[in-house]
């Protein structure tokens, strides 16, 4: 990914705020899917009590406040007011249901993103290590080389001083022999 420490590092705090942000909206995307399954329920049990009121009403014959006779057509305009809020209600359901659908698939897609962030990040920590010992062996190279350059450089004065001694023990040995 990158052929520096500094570039690797970036890009690691980048993809750490990119795992952090989808960490939020996945966050998001689950209050969601909770209050349209709340919102559902609150709504499931509407639909019931208005199936049951409109069945109840129907069967009616008389109030069972004021005892008077319960006509057709007041059991017409309950019922058909009841309809009303059942469809309604069940449109908002299935709403919700294709809402709560999206944010599913929203999250599915947001965890193989986050999981091919998190791949992301375990390989440019290998590659950080990789850096790190290539450097650490160019360091040891370099030392290497100092010191092998050192130790030829006074190799090279030792010879010399050894050329120097030789000379000047010809020398002396030329001066016995001439005496």
């Amino acid at each position: 990914y990158g052929t520096s420490i500094e570039t690797i590092d970036n890009l690691k705090r980048e993809s750490k705020e990119k795992v952090e942000s989808i960490i939020k909206q996945m966050a998001i995307a689950d209050k969601e899917i909770l209050e349209k399954e709340k919102e559902n329920a609150v709504l499931e049990t509407d639909i019931s009590r208005e199936e049951k009121m409109k069945e109840n009403i129907t069967k009616l014959d008389n109030c069972p406040v004021c005892k008077q006779t319960v006509g057709e057509d007041h059991k017409c305009k309950i019922s058909f007011a009841s309809n009303e809020q059942i469809k309604i209600a069940k449109k908002r359901v299935e709403e919700n249901m294709e809402k709560k659908f999206a944010a599913n698939e929203k999250i599915n897609i947001l965890k193989q993103t986050l999981s091919s962030l998190r791949i992301k990040l375990n390989e440019l920590d290998m590659d950080r290590i990789k850096l790190s010992n290539a450097e650490d062996r160019k360091d040891q190279i370099k030392r290497i080389t100092l010191s092998q350059e050192e130790g030829q450089k006074e190799m090279g004065i030792l010879n010399e001083k050894l050329h120097k001694t030789r000379a000047e023990f010809e020398k002396l040995k030329n001066i016995e022999e001439r005496y």
